[in-house]
């Protein structure tokens, strides 16, 4: 049996992540890339609803709908990116992706069983912001393992 785990694409990660650091985000201004993220989530199954909070910033919740009956699991994260000077323009080259917005998810909140990681911090904004591949696949991967043992969802 495959775990879903094992469906955890690379290329599709790095595919989709450029794409949506392609897509202009800074604080204040960020509705594109939400509107973007909301149709990428819907692909993929999550019921998704978008509220307006102030003129051209949103709110993005986006859920797989259970039965009730076992515990929920709450990723609270970030869609704007800091207007901070020079930044690499967004790219790939080889495995690596650049671009403002490659290296940093904040997934918090309080009182909630939540992770607190990202795929890479060194080059968080600064001006070479960047993340391999394959930190981005890992990160993914860790996601989906920390939600799917605490949801009892075996592979």
């Amino acid at each position: 049996m495959t775990s879903p785990i094992d469906l955890i694409e690379s290329a599709w990660l790095a595919s989709q992540t450029r794409s949506l650091v392609e897509t202009p985000s800074v604080t204040m201004d960020e509705a594109a890339v939400c509107a973007q993220f909301a149709s990428l989530m819907s692909e993929v199954g999550l019921v998704v609803d978008v509220r307006e909070v102030t003129p051209g910033r949103n709110n993005l919740y986006a859920k797989i709908p259970g039965t009730g009956e076992g515990p929920a699991l709450l990723f609270n994260g970030h869609l704007d990116t800091i207007p901070i000077g020079y930044c690499v323009a967004p790219g790939r080259e080889g495995d690596v992706l650049a671009g403002r917005g490659t290296t940093d998810l904040y997934v918090n909140a309080t009182g909630i069983p939540t992770f607190y990681y990202g795929p890479s911090n060194e080059t968080a904004h600064s001006d070479n912001e960047c993340v391999s591949v394959e930190r981005l696949a890992s990160a993914a991967k860790v996601y989906a393992e920390g939600a799917m043992r605490y949801c009892g969802v075996s592979d």
